[in-house]
């Protein structure tokens, strides 16, 4: 989790708990969903995208709780939706 914390912007968020999944409409797209908590944090899930599942590329924020929270790119200015894979990762994380 840490390529993905280093541009968290909410102050004292942490993120555990991530799940990563490679989008079936788009090979080579993972999509990476998280827990934010910390003291004083409403726990909610963000999810980001990235085509290094390893954390060497780009990583863009695709929900409103990503972009709120960190200052990684725009997803969708790159053409990165929510789809059902994305859903798929922030259900992992939801249990």
């Amino acid at each position: 989790m840490t390529p993905l914390s280093n541009k968290m912007t909410l102050e004292g968020a942490r993120l555990r708990n991530g799940q990563i999944l490679e989008s079936t409409n788009s090979p080579g797209l993972y999509f990476v969903s998280a827990e934010l908590y910390g003291d004083g944090i409403e726990s909610r899930v963000g999810t980001w995208a990235t085509e290094n599942r390893f954390g060497g590329g780009a990583i863009y924020a695709v929900d409103d709780v990503a972009r709120e929270t960190s200052s990684w790119g725009d997803g969708a200015a790159e053409g990165i939706a929510l789809d059902d894979d994305a859903g798929a990762s922030r259900k992992c994380v939801e249990g």
